[in-house]
């Protein structure tokens, strides 16, 4: 090998190692800054958990003793924020393997518990039972408190690295899963989205339903997939609080429940988006071929009470109509195409909530509470959900607003009050 070509090689040689050199000191520096900032708002996060448990702890303590339901009221609303900031501060903690889902849960449900405190105290709704669960609360949660601070001293004074890599018997993602695992959190009864209770239904149209097998659930497969049961591959069994027997054809998929044979769930393959999408609103036609592809799979006398257009199709929520009444708890979400085609379908709302109602004609309504600033018109009846389980039947009204949106109010139809207000940006 000649002189000059060992140069040349030599020089190119050195040539890229120093380039490689240079993009391992570029991102390792950039991987250093990553990290250091990474743990920077590690460091920030963990303060302000502590800071919001310990908070969450002592409104909780102090609530124990109140007697005045203004008071009561001031320091649930304490309790909720010290939750919402717990929660999201939780949410930013750089320990995303950690086992820390009941801590999660328990401070969830420490600012909706905090909610139906408030709720209570408006009516004066509070008693031995409340106190009880208070006092139970607050001792969780002065243990957690206790706990997160403790965790938060070794953090900052090095003794603990979020990362488990380098110290992998006691990085924060441990120390959290000792946390979870000595924890003792209580769940009281009350009404809330985090109940237990409401958390574990397993639905009110499943009960006294029949259970179906396998092969029956087939067939309301096939009808719902619009195939042939041979084409159909089982998927086995859900796992949830609504048992299910799932069954695919090719990559479409539903779910059908094991009691009562309810078609749970629908996903199917999508048509190409048209030209020119035809607007939902005041399609009479169309929302009567979804209802009608909606009674086949077992949905009777639905009505469409919202819908919006979406790409290539039209997602809408469809409710029962029983004697006059729509039973908005009961809802039936989907999407179509412009033909009147289901590709999407999630009855969960319907299973949960459908039970049989008495739902008589509703008098007058001279003493329903409206705002004399506006003229409302009445609008008909409606079941609606206090969004924790409870139900009213209802009279409804609406008002135009300024901006083009809706006001509609729901009065009960009992007393009259006011049980739910939505504001509704009607579709064109």
């Amino acid at each position: 090998m000649k002189k000059r070509t060992l140069v040349r090689i030599l020089s190119f040689a050195l040539a890229a190692f120093a380039v490689s050199v240079g993009f391992a000191v570029k991102y390792a520096s950039e991987n250093r800054a990553y990290r250091q900032s990474e743990r920077y708002a590690g460091f920030l996060a963990m303060s302000e958990l502590s800071d919001a448990a310990e908070g969450m702890s002592r409104a909780f303590e102090a609530a124990v003793y109140a007697r005045s339901p203004e008071v009561l009221a001031s320091l649930s609303n304490a309790v909720w924020l010290q939750s919402a900031a717990a929660v999201e501060a939780l949410s930013r903690l750089p320990v995303y393997d950690a086992r820390i889902e009941n801590t999660r849960i328990f401070l969830s449900r420490a600012g909706d518990y905090a909610a139906y405190l408030s709720r209570a105290a408006v009516t004066g709704g509070t008693g031995e039972s409340e106190r009880e669960a208070l006092s139970e609360m607050s001792q969780a949660a002065k243990t957690l408190s206790s706990s997160l601070r403790a965790l938060e001293s070794d953090i900052y004074s090095g003794n603990v690295l979020f990362s488990g890599v380098c110290a992998p018997n006691n990085g924060a993602i441990f120390r959290f899963g000792d946390i979870e695992e000595a924890a003792s959190y209580p769940s009281p009864e009350y009404e809330g989205v985090m109940a237990e209770s409401y958390l574990s239904r397993t639905g009110a149209a499943l009960e006294n339903a029949q259970e179906i097998g396998a092969d029956q659930a087939s067939e309301i497969a096939a009808r719902a997939l619009a195939c042939d049961r041979e084409a159909l591959e089982s998927g086995g069994e859900s796992k949830g609080n609504i048992a299910c027997y799932v069954f695919r054809n090719g990559e479409d998929e539903t779910q059908i429940t094991k009691q009562g044979g309810y078609v749970l769930t629908l996903r199917k393959t999508e048509a190409e988006a048209p030209e020119e999408m035809e607007t939902f609103a005041g399609t009479q036609d169309l929302e009567r071929k979804v209802a009608q592809a909606l009674a086949a799979l077992g949905f009777a006398d639905m009505t469409c009470i919202h819908a919006v257009q979406e790409n290539n199709g039209i997602d809408a929520v469809f409710v029962p109509v029983e004697n006059g009444v729509r039973c908005d708890p009961d809802t039936v979400r989907v999407r179509f195409t412009r033909d009147g085609g289901l590709t999407q379908l999630n009855a969960a709302g319907y299973v949960l909530n459908h039970h049989a109602r008495d739902l008589r004609a509703l008098d007058g309504g001279a003493q329903d509470i409206l705002p004399q600033e506006l003229s409302m018109e009445y609008a008909g009846n409606a079941v609606v959900d206090s969004g924790f389980g409870r139900e009213y039947l209802c009279r409804e009204y609406r008002a135009s607003l300024e901006d083009g949106r809706t006001l509609v109010i729901f009065c009960d139809a009992e007393s009259g009050t006011q049980r739910k207000i939505e504001i509704r940006q009607e579709q064109a």
